[in-house]
């Protein structure tokens, strides 16, 4: 279940205060971030999350079958203070936001570095690296949806 959450938490994270020397487009990215974005299935998992201008927080239930059919096996609620990094363009184009979150789990905190960007109502994050380093890449196989 642990392994579950920490997943949830890197598959949805992201947002906090910027203060007032974000560039335009960071501004613009982190504005579009505020609201409720749903994640209606991914690996047994659906959720929704909310960003303000300060936090991440999110609702999550686990079901039994992958495809968020049959019983809630689990549900958790989370509140995270994330901090922004710079827009940066990838490689393939594609326009991102670093951003960083402090998770604590168990007593430990474990840094999670990662990338947004948001296209047509969907927000998109970091394809995961395996180790502690920033993503270079968005996945655009999951996504959150606005609400």
């Amino acid at each position: 279940m642990k392994n579950i959450l920490l997943v949830l938490f890197c598959v949805g994270f992201l947002v906090s205060c910027g203060g007032d020397e974000r560039s335009a487009g960071e501004a613009e990215i982190e504005d579009l971030l505020v609201g409720m974005w749903l994640l209606e299935c991914f690996d047994s998992n659906s959720g929704v999350y909310e960003y303000t201008d300060l936090e991440y927080s999110g609702d999550v239930a686990v079901y039994e079958n992958e495809d968020c059919s049959g019983d809630i096996v689990g549900e958790d609620s989370f509140d995270i203070i994330y901090s922004t990094g710079e827009k940066i363009t990838l490689n393939d184009g594609t326009e991102a936001l670093e951003v960083d979150a402090d998770i604590e789990i168990e007593g430990d905190v474990i840094t999670i570095l990662g990338l947004v960007h948001i296209e047509n109502d969907r927000l998109y994050y970091g394809v995961e690296t395996g180790d502690d380093s920033r993503p270079t890449e968005i996945d655009f196989s999951i996504y959150l949806t606005r609400m």
